[in-house]
């Protein structure tokens, strides 16, 4: 009996240009080398057709490219032995988008969708030899205006035909990204031979969470030789050896079963408990033991649910889970590239990774992008993260007619199937934002937006037959008459950034659940001087202004930092001031949000990432160096936080546990000079119940002097002694407060083998300290700090960025 054999067909391949006039572009009728999974963009890169298009204005020079048609062909060898066998699949997992494909010089299929694979039996079509594949690359931009005229114009935000094209919506541009419309075959191209079956899509979703384990459904199915079948079995081994549990059945096409598993414990989030997670190993079993086909997953068991009930605002909006309530503290997940297939797995793990460190505990993956790969959901299985799934639909009606909502059946059903296996994943939503744009539009019901029976009626229905456990949510935002409700659902908060307001408003926002709100920055100096030439560095140039693609991004900038600071004449020092406003604003938001823990249930904010180099929202930059944020995030997403409240002029604070720890405490609160002097100090010991918000209101102190003095609060963990948190709050603008130049000292001694520890003291208080390593995320623990006068402050940094010593820069004080 033989095994299942697998034919790669990834890496070097050949393609040309096979647009009718190929000869008036730059690649003129010539062929060169490509690389799959790849794209057309990175491919003329790397054979140097087209320059770097992320460099000064170059994404310009290289719209060409979307226009065109591409062929891509790959020649292989089989054996006998390769024909031998009874049944031959040829497997695409992810072409961009629109292709026809031949094999041996027949039409085989053609791809209108970039989110599904593709499965053919090509037995009857290969030959002993030598075997040609070629894929015919469509212009993408052509096909979708095509549509368009053949099925009729919807309303979109940006170019409206984007709508007819199942692509990445973000390759058309977006307001933080480039048009870089790529075509490609972006996921991998193989061949299974098999004699007797091909497992297919396996499903296993948690039912039910027991005292000593967990109640699972496994489904799944094969492609088989009929004739034959009747000598296989399924077995499904749950679990790590030397305690894993075997289970078999007699085989059948379609699997659909449920197990008791014991002895596993539940998945939780790195804030909660243990990412427990087990190997589960589905296999069809010939004579003789022989293994023809197998599918190995590592599978973690969890419940989640989404409390939406009424109460005297509207109706909530929470997480649970393991029966437990999550308040969310997270951010909004974009493609890590423009060309996603160069990003490898270290990035992921460097992005998903600092996600935990700075106290995020859920990504949301937002609908204008991908379905991310596997990578993406195994790290934050692993890294304990929750996942919101957009399905990838953006700010946008979208058609109805037949051929496309088959096409959008299929990629819900491959994608729910694929991603509900992560214990990660604990929603999916319909859109981003298309019913609210409908809605502010037109001021009609939302049920009347052309294709809403694809958010309303086919994509729940898809989750409820594939994983019913995960809930579904129509649209983000969505709840109550208004998609964008305060009171009910969830909500979409960009009338401070985008209306030119305060960004103390956030604490007049009291929705329910914050799923976007956003302030820009531009990404880091190392950053900045990688895509632009020395004329460049000034906020205003052209280049500076064409890498930040919101309208009135620029002067948004500079708007909200002539409110807060003294703007310095210094490039430098004007982008930190920018990345220190950024930092603050979005630090007002959250623990406004925090301190409402409940009737506010979780704030996620625009955006964790970028996916080229540009000034945005994101708080970890392209090349992954972090912004302000992303160190201010750490302090505040701090599972024990305290939140300072003004009332009657005085100041009180509350105190946020998202830990599953009962705290007892002592919080002391200063009001200090700038120098150091306490101006007046009140103690109080405290308990803190798990998972609670406690406000201690008859805290109280007054700050007489906002543009001298400063509130500083310090809780203590009573039975360690361990400082819980240390903040501080300036009730006057950065602008108005009587910063004075420090004197900085610093020490820097050996921590273990590869950091070092960098002790900084300073004379006076100083807010903002930052050190220029020019590091990425996961290389300097701390940046952009407070100086406390005379108290110490421990920096743990990578030796290798330790070469020079460091320097100091305080950019809120400008003289």
């Amino acid at each position: 009996m033989k095994k299942n054999i697998k034919l790669s067909l990834n890496g070097t391949w050949i393609f040309r240009n096979a647009s009718r006039y190929a000869d008036r572009y730059p690649t003129g009728k010539r062929s060169f080398m490509g690389i799959v999974p790849g794209t057309i963009h990175t491919d003329l890169l790397k054979n140097n057709v087209i320059p770097d298009p992320f460099f000064r204005l170059n994404e310009k020079d290289v719209q060409w490219v979307e226009n065109c048609d591409w062929v891509y062909v790959k020649e292989f060898e089989l054996t006998d032995e390769h024909l031998a066998y009874n049944m031959a699949f040829l497997i695409l997992e992810g072409v961009d988008t629109v292709s026809d494909v031949f094999l041996n010089g027949t039409f085989l299929f053609r791809t209108t969708n970039m989110f599904i694979s593709h499965k053919r039996d090509i037995k009857n079509f290969l030959k002993s030899g030598t075997n040609k594949l070629e894929i015919i690359l469509r212009s993408p931009t052509k096909y979708a205006q095509e549509q368009e005229k053949k099925h009729g114009k919807l309303f979109a935000e940006l170019d409206s035909y984007r709508v007819h094209i199942r692509k990445a919506q973000y390759s058309f541009g977006w307001d933080w990204g480039p048009r870089l419309a790529t075509s490609g075959i972006w996921k991998d191209v193989y061949i299974i031979f098999a004699e007797f079956a091909v497992i297919e899509g396996i499903s296993i979703q948690t039912s039910k969470i027991l005292r000593n384990g967990a109640l699972i459904k496994i489904r799944t199915s094969a492609s088989t030789n009929r004739l034959r079948s009747h000598l296989l079995r399924w077995t499904i081994s749950v679990g790590d050896e030397p305690h894993s549990q075997l289970y078999e059945f007699p085989f059948s096409r379609k699997l659909n079963e449920e197990l008791k598993v014991v002895g596993v414990e539940p998945w939780w989030t790195h804030d909660l408990g243990k990412q427990n997670l087990y190997n589960c190993t589905l296999s069809l079993v010939g004579e003789e033991g022989v293994v023809v086909d197998s599918k190995h997953l590592r599978v973690g068991f969890r419940e989640i649910e989404l409390e939406h009930k009424s109460d005297s605002i509207g109706q909530s909006f929470i997480f649970r889970l393991n029966n437990e309530r999550v308040f969310i503290k997270g951010a909004n997940w974009i493609p890590i590239d423009s060309f996603v297939t160069r990003s490898d797995y270290a990035h992921y793990k460097a992005l998903i990774s600092a996600s935990r460190e700075a106290g995020l505990n859920m990504l949301r993956v937002w609908g204008g992008g991908i379905y991310e790969r596997e990578e993406f959901y195994q790290e934050c299985d692993s890294i304990g993260l929750m996942v919101w799934q957009d399905f990838m639909f953006a700010c946008a009606s979208y058609p109805v007619y037949d051929e496309f909502l088959k096409s959008v059946e299929i990629e819900a059903e491959q994608n729910v199937r694929r991603i509900s296996n992560h214990p990660c994943t604990v929603m999916f939503c319909g859109n981003n934002e298309s019913e609210w744009i409908w809605h502010s539009k037109t001021g009609r019901n939302v049920n009347e937006m052309p294709g809403a029976e694809i958010f309303r009626d086919l994509l729940p229905r898809v989750v409820k037959i594939i994983s019913p456990a995960i809930p579904y949510w129509r649209s983000s935002p969505f709840g109550g008459k208004d998609p964008n409700s305060e009171t009910a659902g969830n909500h979409h908060e960009w009338n401070i950034w985008s209306g030119y307001k305060p960004f103390r408003d956030y604490e007049k926002v009291n929705a329910r659940f914050v799923t976007e709100f956003g302030f820009q920055a531009p990404p880091s100096l190392k950053t900045i001087n990688s895509f632009t030439r020395k004329g460049d560095r000034n906020v205003q140039s052209k280049v500076m202004r064409h890498h930040n693609k919101q309208v009135e991004g620029t002067e948004r900038l500079f708007k909200f930092l002539s409110g807060e600071v003294k703007i310095a004449s210094d490039f430098r020092q004007q982008v930190l001031q920018m990345q220190l406003v950024q930092a603050k604003a979005i630090k007002t938001g959250m623990l406004h949000w925090r301190a409402r823990k409940w009737d506010t249930a979780g704030a996620i904010f625009w955006q964790l990432n970028d996916c080229w180099p540009v000034s945005s929202w994101s708080a970890i930059d392209f090349q992954r160096r972090p912004k302000a944020l992303y160190y201010w995030a750490k302090e505040f997403n701090r599972q024990v936080k305290m939140v300072f409240h003004k009332k009657d002029s005085h100041m009180y604070p509350i105190i946020v546990n998202d830990s599953m720890d009962y705290l007892k405490g002592n919080i002391t609160l200063s009001i200090i000079g700038i120098n150091g002097d306490i101006v007046k100090q009140i103690s109080q010991d405290i308990k803190i119940p798990k998972n609670s918000v406690v406000k201690l209101r008859d805290m109280r102190l007054r700050i007489s002097e906002p543009e001298k003095q400063v509130l500083v609060g310090k809780l203590v963990n009573s039975e360690t002694g361990n400082i819980v948190d240390l903040d501080d709050y300036i009730e006057s603008p950065w602008l108005d407060f009587q910063f004075e130049v420090p004197e900085i000292m610093s020490e820097m001694s050996d921590y273990d083998t590869d950091r070092k520890k960098i002790t900084f003291v300073s004379n006076l208080f100083v807010h903002g300290v930052y050190v220029d390593f020019g590091e990425k995320v996961g290389e300097v623990s701390d940046n952009f700090f407070t100086l406390y006068p005379g108290v110490k402050k421990d920096v743990l940094v990578k030796s290798n960025l330790t070469a020079k010593p460091p320097k100091i820069m305080t950019p809120l004080i400008v003289v």
